[in-house]
């Protein structure tokens, strides 16, 4: 594996763990009834909280996308700050 591929797998990985950590922020306060009710829809598949944890702390096809998404948004918010 070259130094690039390492190093992106290790974004990667920060990226994967920053999202965890923002579901189980996120999830710690909200309700154990919001906690069952669908948050969000990607694709044909729709997902609850816990459920978005899951596919994230997994590394499934759905939680990349998931990481990938918490990564937009990261970069878009950080860009409105600068603004």
């Amino acid at each position: 594996m070259s130094d690039y591929e390492q190093e992106e797998k290790k974004q990667k990985e920060i990226f994967r763990q920053l999202a965890i950590a923002e579901i189980k922020t996120w999830i710690s306060a909200i309700s154990e009834d919001e906690r069952k009710k669908v948050a969000l829809f990607i694709g044909p598949r729709s997902f609850t909280p816990e459920e978005l944890l899951k596919e994230v702390d997994e590394d499934t096809e759905y939680g990349k996308q998931l990481v990938q998404m918490f990564n937009n948004l990261r970069i878009e918010l950080s860009k409105k700050k600068e603004e």
